[in-house]
């Protein structure tokens, strides 16, 4: 599978591949952010789902 993914100019340049299993993970550099302001905005989204699927766990083990 690997060189199927090609750089684009809309999604930016591929800067590393990972596979595991039969999944693909593909980093791009237009993902990459290196203001402050959008790692702490990355940050609190990646805080509020870990809390989301905690709150999710524990509730359906009260049940």
């Amino acid at each position: 599978m690997k060189n199927q993914f090609k750089p684009h100019e809309e999604h930016g340049n591929i800067i590393k591949t990972i596979e595991i299993g039969n999944s693909t993970i593909i980093i791009r550099d237009k993902e990459c952010v290196s203001k402050q302001e959008d790692i702490d905005k990355i940050l609190d989204e990646f805080s509020s789902i870990g809390w989301a699927i905690l709150e999710k766990k524990y509730a359906s083990e009260n049940e």
